[in-house]
């Protein structure tokens, strides 16, 4: 009975929005998700109205606006889902100004749930002027740095004119923590991300010249982290973090196809073709960032002779429920590049899959392979379209590597 219940719930794709007793305002909601009882990770909520008189529920970090899936009307309360994560937000109306309701995060588990609530903002975001602590530029950054593991990034920010509200990012050795937004004011500055797999908040004080900080990633784990001003500081090139073990004439990898046949690599079934192999999970956001870049390779290389291939590691233990988040995402995006499944969430497992390189350390990770069948790059990590500038430097150095490659 309940397998039958979630099928009936995933079938229904519209909500009228008028049958709720209490419809609430359109436009933008201050929100926020409690991790615990004294620090909440804010949000910006987007309600809108369609032709079909739907409520249409978008979630707005920084420049990224992520439309929800409406599921179902349950009594008073709304049910979205994040189309790419196995994610849901709950939403009931106290009155026409105010929401409540909860984050539910399957991907984790059934029971990982965070409060939600929401105020009525209006038909513009606020902007804040007041008492404005500028962190405008580059930070050389530490996480973690009161254990045995700190790692490094390197944090990028910028100010809207004339105002306290900042977006930017973090940029680690292995990705980035996407789009951020929040506020610097007062000497305190906190910035923030909800995007349905996870949810973010970096709080800092400004004392002198660095930032005090702690990251929090959901109600499950938190750390402590300082900045430094340095325009100049610069991180690991992630093309020399994973490399191949030793000179190979040859290496091939098997793995299964979404219908369960086997799929082999080898130098010859593909000769000729400049071969892109992506490692990767659905439910990795910075998975996602790269492969809607990917699509666009496709579409422009396809016909040149790239071939896209992604081998991909899912939360989910099943080859039945790995494969559907594959075609779940296959089928949102549009994506006609080959699509392999490697197994678990697990690093340990693509890095013993695949031997020939020293180590898996970070989903996603890319190999670029020429027409001879040789490796000639190995690229750890994504740093998307939230980095801004990198991320676009980063996209001219790898498009004029394929067209150099699809060349030869």
């Amino acid at each position: 009975m309940k397998k039958i219940f979630t099928v009936l719930l995933l079938t229904i794709t519209t909500i009228n929005f008028a049958k709720a007793n209490t419809p609430p305002a359109l436009g933008y909601w201050k929100s926020e998700l409690s991790i615990n009882d004294s620090t909440v990770i804010p949000f910006t909520l987007i309600t809108e109205r369609k032709d079909n008189n739907q409520l249409s529920i978008k979630v707005k970090n920084a420049s990224e606006v992520i439309s929800l899936k409406p599921l179902e009307l349950s009594n008073d309360t709304l049910i979205y889902a994040f189309k790419d994560f196995n994610s849901r937000l709950y939403i009931t109306a106290n009155d026409e100004n105010n929401l409540k309701g909860y984050w539910q995060n399957l991907h984790r588990s059934i029971d990982y749930i965070l409060p939600f609530k929401a105020t009525y903002i209006g038909k513009t975001v606020e902007v804040s002027t007041a008492n404005i602590t500028s962190i405008e530029g580059k930070w050389k950054t530490v996480f973690n740095y009161t254990s045995t593991t700190p790692y490094p990034a390197l944090g990028v920010f910028n100010h809207m004119a004339g105002s306290a509200n900042v977006a930017g990012t973090f940029l680690t050795e292995t990705g980035d923590y996407r789009f951020l937004d929040g506020l610097s004011t007062g000497g305190k500055v906190q910035l923030s991300c909800f995007d349905g797999s996870h949810a973010f908040l970096f709080e800092a004080d400004l004392v002198k010249d660095t930032l005090w900080g702690t990251f929090y990633s959901g109600n499950h784990w938190k750390t402590k982290w300082y900045a430094v001003k340095d325009n100049s500081f610069t991180l690991a090139d992630p093309d020399s973090l994973t490399y191949v073990n030793n000179a190979l004439d040859t290496f091939d990898f098997t793995f299964k196809d979404l219908d369960g046949n086997d799929f082999t690599y080898s130098k010859e079934n593909l000769e000729g073709k400049v071969v892109l192999i992506q490692i990767m999970g659905t439910w990795c956001p910075n998975c996602l960032d790269e492969t809607k870049y990917y699509k666009e390779l496709q579409a422009k290389y396809k016909d040149q002779g790239l071939e896209i291939i992604a081998v991909c590691y899912e939360a989910s233990t099943s080859f039945e429920s790995q494969t559907k988040s594959v075609k779940r995402l296959i089928d949102n995006y549009d994506l006609d590049y080959t699509f392999l499944i490697g197994g678990n969430a697990s690093k340990t497992l693509a890095s013993e899959q695949f031997y020939f390189l020293n180590e898996i350390i970070s989903f996603p990770t890319s190999i670029y392979i020429n027409k001879q069948g040789e490796i000639v790059k190995v690229h750890t990590g994504f740093n998307g379209p939230g980095t801004g500038q990198v991320y676009i430097d980063y996209k001219k150095e790898t498009e004029a590597l394929i067209e150099e490659l699809l060349a030869d």
